[in-house]
């Protein structure tokens, strides 16, 4: 009986363990994917902008 009772409480430690995980997991990779999106967003702007913008500032002087 003991052995089976801390087989059980192993048994469900792991599994909120995994479930835990599989939760942070997903948050995780959300931030991550948002985070890449953004600054994929992000520097595709400012380089059109740095590329851009003083090309035509330094012929014009």
């Amino acid at each position: 009986m003991i052995l089976k009772k801390s087989y059980y409480n192993v048994s469900a430690f792991y599994i909120i363990i995994l479930n835990t995980m599989k939760k942070y997991l997903a948050i995780v990779s959300l931030l991550l994917f948002s985070l890449v999106f953004l600054s994929s967003c992000g520097n595709n702007t400012t380089e059109k902008e740095n590329t851009e913008n003083p090309a035509p500032a330094e012929e014009n002087k």
